[in-house]
């Protein structure tokens, strides 16, 4: 009977301790901000390529639609809208990395943690809209080689 009763309050003890750990397991705000910044890390090898794709475009609107008949306005409309894209993603880019601050001066670390996670959630949004111009730019560059 007592060993019974010794493992109940062992597993009460247990229990505590758990939703007590639990309660202080929010992940520190320096964690998130080394997530952040390697994200962005990330992103500007992205940001190369998108540049790049940029430039190779703009040479070919340049180029090949000096005089626009009828039949290439479709191709050009195409063109533009994936150039748009592609400066899109770069001025979210830019305006984000104006607007980031590392530091949390004057801020709490419950602050500090939501704010790196905000960021976190837009580098994110930004990578799927990086991965869509270069996915597009670079099919439309593929379909001109061959």
């Amino acid at each position: 009977m007592f060993s019974i009763i010794l493992k109940a309050y062992h597993l009460i003890a247990l229990s505590m301790l758990c939703l007590i750990l639990s309660c202080n397991s929010q992940p520190d705000y320096k964690l998130v901000r080394q997530e952040v910044v390697a994200k962005h890390d990330k992103l500007m090898v992205y940001e190369e390529q998108l540049i790049e794709n940029r430039r190779l475009l703009n040479n070919i609107l340049q180029k090949q639609f000096k005089k626009t008949s009828k039949n290439d306005l479709k191709e050009k409309e195409e063109l533009l809208a994936i150039i748009q894209l592609l400066d899109k993603a770069d001025e979210n880019m830019m305006s984000w990395m104006r607007a980031f601050k590392v530091d949390i001066e004057g801020k709490t670390k419950k602050e500090a943690l939501a704010y790196f996670q905000t960021e976190k959630l837009k580098l994110m949004e930004m990578e799927k809209q990086f991965k869509i111009a270069l996915l597009k730019s670079q099919s439309y560059l593929k379909s001109k080689k061959d």
